[in-house]
């Protein structure tokens, strides 16, 4: 229908995540140019996290809430899955607790999936933030602005042996095509969005917006940080899938080194400004 809002799902897996969540959800809120759904999946969080989800439900009565609290605790990958089985939108963002949206967004996002129905992912720069909200710097995309080929920008990837692509809340992605891959694979840890977005675009393309869009929190309690220690071995498995038989996909000292080098860099970060 001419006129009518392209509708987006933020889905945001909560667990105890008290601390930064209303910034985070405010953010969201905040958000104009779009059919707007707030999916929110709280893992039986120990704080006041469901409370406040409520209490900002309430605060925000124009946008669409969809709250959940699951009966057990189901872990990070699957409450992602949860939140995504959740969600209605015709287009996906999944995003921590503790990240913020900058001024439109999801409307920005939106526009360059319309200009682009080859695509399946559009991904953003982002604002770095410390732990208290101060804005850091930002941090830019790899590629040039617009349409890249999905199969480049995988074996880039996977040449390089990190993520250039960002944080899951830089991506926004077409709903049912996530649904059609089958959701987040649990059996990973650290790489779970890039194996999402690698099968998103393999067989397509994605369009890269450098303006940062976003806002990623470095603190110590984030996963990014916690999970430090998982991150190359699993690269590597990825990248066999993805980018079978390619130099890029099997195991150097070139890789070693970009891997360690960029772990490194990400750990002091943290430690500085978390």
């Amino acid at each position: 229908m001419e006129g009518e809002l392209s509708s987006v799902s933020v889905c945001i897996p909560v667990y105890n995540g008290e601390a930064h969540l209303r910034e985070c959800l405010v953010s969201v809120a905040a958000q104009d140019g779009v059919g707007l759904e707030v999916v929110v999946c709280d893992d039986r969080s120990k704080d006041g996290s469901p409370e406040l989800v409520e209490s900002m439900a309430r605060e925000f009565p124009q946008v669409e809430w969809n709250i959940t609290r699951n009966t057990a605790n189901l872990g990070m990958v699957e409450n992602w899955n949860a939140c995504l089985m959740a969600a209605k939108g015709e287009f996906v963002k999944m995003m921590g607790q503790d990240d913020l949206l900058e001024t439109n967004c999801l409307k920005k996002q939106v526009e360059a999936l319309q200009d682009n129905p080859t695509a399946n992912l559009c991904v953003s720069a982002a604002n770095l933030y410390s732990a208290r909200s101060a804005r850091l710097f930002p941090k830019r995309r790899h590629w040039s602005e617009g349409w890249h080929s999905g199969n480049e920008i995988i074996i880039d990837c996977a040449r390089r042996a990190y993520n250039p692509l960002g944080e899951p809340v830089t991506g926004l992605a077409r709903r049912e095509s996530m649904l059609a891959r089958g959701g987040y694979d649990a059996t990973l840890r650290y790489w779970v969005d890039v194996d999402m977005w690698f099968q998103l675009i393999q067989n397509g393309g994605c369009v890269i917006l450098r303006e940062a869009l976003c806002g990623f929190r470095i603190h110590r309690g984030a996963a990014s940080f916690t999970l430090q220690g998982d991150s190359y071995a699993e690269f590597l498995e990825i990248a066999k899938r993805y980018a079978p038989g390619s130099a890029a996909s099997r195991r150097s000292l070139a890789q070693r080194v970009r891997a360690g080098v960029d772990s490194l860099a990400r750990l002091a970060i943290y430690r500085i400004f978390g």
